[in-house]
């Protein structure tokens, strides 16, 4: 049998061909294992490409980590202003409501009126601080589509609110030994409402382009909304001309739908009440919505 031998000279030779072929079968191989690679990966981004859990549930996160940092100044001051204006309304009358059930009757109102305020707080001072420092782009650059950069804002300006709502009540139960008549109800009004304003929050941080625009938008919408409601009074105080004004203000339906789930004493039909503050929520999220996806506010120009 004849044996093939090899002098030195041969292996030089030959070794750079077979260093060129194993380079080169590993190369198609490589793309190979790439092209299998990008077509899983293309068949499942196409699959889940409407819901970026992950990029959504982070940007939560972030929301809720910048003011969970700030505690005392975005839990714990609202729920201590709520506890201090039922200790100053506790010595005012108010027109058919007892002197014992006074606060009572205050205190769901100054809870649905501090959510609303710390729900709208949220989101618009994340985008406005977002946009003086200039790091908007680390939000718009990841894949994430216009409705999860709104649940990502939304969800922050949400539990904060729910936070404070929780917290409240709680220590409204302790103190005043008392039953929430209707629990549902209650995370029903205190939720479309938180949901309501997140987004309306979210709206004015678009919009604005300085400090001092939210400010505006809150002393000349969300405060004249909040104290023209029933928040403090009955509405058999007012004219009859003021009762009829208060219709078409959505706040009074939240906050006399959050009262009702406590005291069980309603100044409308419920169901009115509910359908109605949900219209206002949609409209609002499809305003956001619009807004969001033609890149109002948010391009860096």
């Amino acid at each position: 049998m004849h044996q093939l031998q090899y002098s030195g000279k041969d292996i030089q030779y030959y070794s750079p061909l077979l260093g060129y072929s194993a380079v080169g079968i590993t190369s198609i191989m490589m793309k190979q294992i790439d092209a299998d690679y990008n077509e899983e990966l293309s068949h499942t981004c196409s699959k889940y490409e409407a819901c970026n859990v992950r990029g959504t549930v982070t940007l939560a996160i972030r929301e809720t980590k910048r003011f969970m940092s700030v505690f005392s100044q975005t839990i714990l001051a609202p729920v201590i202003m709520i506890c201090m204006f039922s200790i100053v309304f506790r010595l005012l009358p108010i027109e058919n409501v007892s002197e014992e059930s006074s606060v009572v009757f205050i205190f769901p109102g100054l809870v649905m009126m501090s959510i609303i305020q710390n729900t709208f707080a949220n989101p618009s001072s994340s985008l406005m601080i977002a946009r003086i420092q200039g790091c908007l782009p680390d939000t718009l650059m990841p894949p994430l589509s216009p409705a999860e950069i709104m649940i990502g804002y939304i969800a922050g300006g949400v539990l904060r609110g729910m936070m404070i709502a929780v917290i409240s009540l709680a220590i409204f139960v302790i103190w005043h030994d008392v039953a929430i008549a209707s629990p549902l109800q209650a995370l029903y009004f205190s939720m479309v409402s938180a949901i309501t304003f997140s987004v309306i929050g979210m709206i004015a941080g678009m919009w604005a382009k300085k400090f001092d625009h939210i400010a505006t938008f809150t002393n000349f919408f969300i405060t004249p909304l909040s104290f023209l409601s029933g928040t403090f009074y009955s509405p058999d105080q007012l004219p009859e001309i003021w009762q009829k004004m208060m219709i078409i203000n959505p706040v009074y339906y939240l906050i006399s739908g959050f009262r009702d789930s406590i005291t069980d004493q309603a100044y409308y039909t419920l169901w009115l009440g509910g359908i109605i503050s949900l219209v206002v929520m949609i409209i609002s999220i499809w305003i956001c919505y619009v807004l969001v996806r033609r890149g109002y506010g948010l391009r860096i120009t």
